[in-house]
């Protein structure tokens, strides 16, 4: 009865693994001037037990998400931080020129990741709140 029981367990485990299933969900997509890039603003989202996660991640605009690189992850760190409608954290994404981009985002977030550069881009961060965006571009956002 015990390797019954012993077996019956084991083969349970990876049911009840906990391996939470992630769905992104772009938010905007602001492309680069006169170049091959893009910042991209995305949700991750892992189910219920985990907090709606924002990112931003540089990559090249014809590819989308698929190999950019994560610059920034934040999350609402429990409600402290403004939530948009689409479950990100208040954020504003904008380029200063082909090779800098500024991001702002909600001061209450809790922060996971802020990288200075990527792919070239060097990344400037503010945070604000509980609204100031980044001064507006003239050039507009692809969806």
């Amino acid at each position: 009865m015990r390797i019954f029981v012993s077996l019956a367990v084991v083969l349970a485990l990876p049911a009840c693994s906990g391996a939470a299933v992630c769905e992104d969900k772009l938010v905007e997509a602001k492309p680069q001037p006169h170049g091959l890039l893009a910042a991209f603003l995305f949700v991750r989202d892992c189910g219920a037990t985990a907090d709606f996660a924002t990112h931003v991640a540089v990559g090249v605009r014809a590819d989308g998400l698929a190999g950019a690189t994560t610059i920034f992850i934040a999350d609402s760190d429990h409600g402290a931080a403004r939530v948009e409608p689409n479950n990100a954290i208040w954020a504003s994404v904008g380029w200063l020129d082909t090779d800098r981009l500024s991001l702002a985002y909600a001061k209450d977030a809790r922060v996971f990741r802020r990288e200075q550069k990527a792919l070239g881009v060097k990344i400037q961060y503010r945070a604000t709140g509980p609204y100031e965006p980044v001064p507006p571009s003239v050039y507009p956002s692809v969806h």
